[in-house]
C-alpha cells in the first residue's frame, strides 16, 4: 500500500537544495544564483544586474541593463494610499517592518490583477524593485 502524499503549506519542513534559480551547497557554505557564486555577484555585479539575472536567467548586456534600470526607476513613485499608510506608521518603526508591510500593501494598489502570465509577473516584480528604495527612504526619514 502506498503512503499518503503529504502536502505542506508554505515551506515548513520542505527541503529544497537546487532549483533553476539557485543551488545551495550547505556543506561547503556555497550559494549560487543561476550558476554564479553569490560571492562573485556581490563583488562584480550591480543590484540591477543580479535582479535581471534572477528574473530573466542570464546577465544582461549593456543595452538590456540600461532598459531594465529605466523600467525600475520609472516605478519609484508611490500611490497616495500607500504613501499615507507608510506615513501613519510610528516614527520608530523598524525600516524592514515598514518595507515588508508596504510591499504587502502594494498588492491592494496593484493595477494588474493576479495572473499566471510571466511577463505580467515580471511587471509586478519591476514595480516592487522600483518602489522599494522610496519606501526605504520614507522609513528612515
Amino acid at each position: 500500500m502506498k503512503e499518503p502524499v503529504v502536502i505542506h503549506k508554505g515551506l515548513d519542513n520542505v527541503y529544497v537544495m537546487e532549483s533553476k534559480i539557485c543551488f545551495i551547497d550547505g556543506e561547503a557554505s556555497k550559494l549560487f544564483y543561476r550558476g554564479y557564486s553569490i560571492q562573485d555577484l556581490a563583488q562584480y555585479s550591480t543590484f540591477e544586474e543580479t535582479a535581471y539575472l534572477l528574473i530573466y536567467g542570464a546577465l544582461p548586456n549593456k543595452r538590456q541593463l540600461e532598459d531594465f534600470k529605466q523600467r525600475i526607476s520609472s516605478q519609484r513613485s508611490l500611490e497616495p494610499g500607500l504613501l499615507q499608510l507608510i506615513r501613519s506608521f510610528p516614527i520608530a518603526s523598524d525600516p524592514m517592518d515598514v518595507l515588508r508591510t508596504a510591499v504587502s500593501a502594494m498588492a491592494v494598489y496593484d493595477p494588474q490583477p493576479t495572473t499566471d502570465k510571466i511577463e505580467e509577473r515580471i511587471d509586478k516584480a519591476v514595480r516592487i524593485l522600483g518602489k522599494a528604495p522610496t519606501i526605504k527612504l520614507l522609513s528612515i526619514a
